[in-house]
């Protein structure tokens, strides 16, 4: 008799995501997501924009895992864009909503901060 606790087609599936260094999605994502959320922690400051980014680029990468030589270093590429590409639209959005923004941030300061930070007096 087969195993009855796995789903239908896992099998397949992880044998497709067997990659050209024989790391599969799952042992790239323990090996790989604290380490991964450090990194996007320390450049957005953010422990939920980290979370989300990190998550994200698993996604994004999960494609092409069976190409690549070596995951460990396109994931972390892959999430460092990512944090490139939150603080692009930070500012993109500082820029249309000026008028919404009252007080001198610098486009590097994550928007949750702007909420309850008073007007510095300069």
């Amino acid at each position: 008799m087969g195993d009855t606790t796995r789903p239908v087609g896992a099998t397949a599936r992880g044998q497709a995501l067997a990659s050209v260094s024989g790391t599969t999605l799952a042992e790239l994502f323990r090996d790989q997501y604290e380490k991964m959320i450090r990194v996007a922690y320390l450049l957005t400051g953010s422990q939920a924009t980290a979370e989300d980014l990190v998550q994200d680029s698993f996604i994004r990468i999960q494609p092409k895992l069976d190409r690549l030589e070596s995951p460990a270093a396109y994931l972390r590429t892959t999430v460092v864009n990512a944090c490139s590409g939150h603080h692009r639209k930070i500012v993109r959005d500082r820029a249309r909503f000026a008028d919404l923004v009252k007080i001198n941030v610098s486009p590097e300061t994550p928007m949750i901060a702007d909420i309850g930070a008073k007007p510095s007096k300069v």
